[in-house]
């Protein structure tokens, strides 16, 4: 189970890198683009439909973006959370309580897309890794993961 949650930090945080670089993509189309398949092959994700989310992004409106296979994204960042809480909850962490509600939270605030459509704030809400700053996924990623190596030794 541990190891289960730990390759699935993995997936999640490729998961991140994946909706930052489909942004900068759609912000700069002209700049060389990433399909990130080496990342996602490392991260043990068999499916090449992400392949094309990088290069298929595009700018809709000030800070909007249309990122191809969205729901999926968001569906599997959701899939990857509840994988890695799993082997906390079991392991019989102190943290897990708090691991469960800022999950529930942080998962309860994830945009639901309209036609693959995300802003640049929710992608920004999701990925920001600022511990000063406000709460997110990037943040309580880093902090299971901590605790899945712990339960790993």
């Amino acid at each position: 189970m541990v190891n289960d949650g730990l390759t699935a930090n993995d997936q999640a945080k490729y998961f991140f890198t994946l909706l930052q670089a489909a942004q900068a993509h759609a912000d700069l189309p002209d700049l060389k683009d990433t399909n990130l398949s080496r990342e996602r092959e490392v991260a043990g994700i068999g499916s090449d439909c992400f392949d094309r989310v990088v290069a298929g992004s595009k700018k809709t409106g000030p800070q909007m973006y249309r990122v191809p296979e969205l729901d999926t994204i968001l569906g599997e960042v959701k899939r990857c959370f509840l994988a890695m809480q799993l082997p906390i909850a079991k392991g019989g962490l102190p943290e897990a309580e708090d691991f469960d509600k800022r999950t529930k939270k942080l998962l309860d605030e994830l945009p639901n897309p309209q036609g693959e459509e995300i802003s640049g704030s929710a992608i920004a809400d999701i990925t920001r890794g600022d511990p000063g700053g406000p709460d997110s996924l990037h943040l309580l990623l880093m902090d299971m993961h901590k605790s899945l190596n712990r339960l790993q030794k």
